[in-house]
């Protein structure tokens, strides 16, 4: 993929993968994990995987009948496991072109605020299920860590004693 880039007054080919395409990668392949981890998930289990685990010669013969669907779950999750890696490159991509760090880190934790209810509903069946929360809440944590460890404390906290506080490596 090639985009023309104006800089200095002349126009250069600038190749590689766009931010924007990157995000649909990321898009679908979650999605795909999500659809396996959802759905796929309760059907094999209305299929009877948890009572196919109490001995092997029942794995072996529920796997006979439902290996087809269980390949269809294992690939699904693997290509969803290329979704994360894509949404921290472009969050580290976005925090470094931030104007405003409390800014981008508010609308962040606010995502993960809002897409913990259908994320709950969806894996456990429950609106709020403290055991299990959806990565969004770790990737703020990681980016706020970043903060404070990138620039001394002052993009995050406007004084230097954030990196101080919090890491034990100062």
């Amino acid at each position: 993929m090639q985009t023309e880039v104006i800089s200095e007054g002349k126009i250069q080919e600038k190749r590689g993968i766009s931010s924007a395409v990157l995000k649909n990668i990321a898009v679908v392949t979650m999605l795909i994990d999500h659809i396996g981890a959802v759905i796929v998930t309760r059907l094999l289990i209305r299929n009877g995987l948890y009572e196919a685990m109490a001995n092997q010669e029942a794995y072996t013969a529920w796997m006979g009948q439902n290996g087809r669907m269980y390949g269809i779950y294992m690939a699904m999750r693997i290509i969803g496991r290329f979704a994360f890696p894509i949404y921290c490159f472009l969050l580290v991509e976005g925090f470094q072109k931030t104007h405003n760090v409390k800014k981008y880190l508010g609308r962040m934790f606010l995502f993960a605020l809002i897409s913990e209810v259908p994320f709950d509903l969806a894996f456990s069946g429950k609106a709020w299920y403290p055991a299990y929360q959806n990565v969004f809440f770790y990737i703020v944590i990681g980016a706020a860590g970043d903060c404070g460890t990138s620039s001394g404390g002052t993009a995050f906290c406007g004084y230097n004693g954030w990196k101080k506080r919090f890491c034990a490596w100062d």
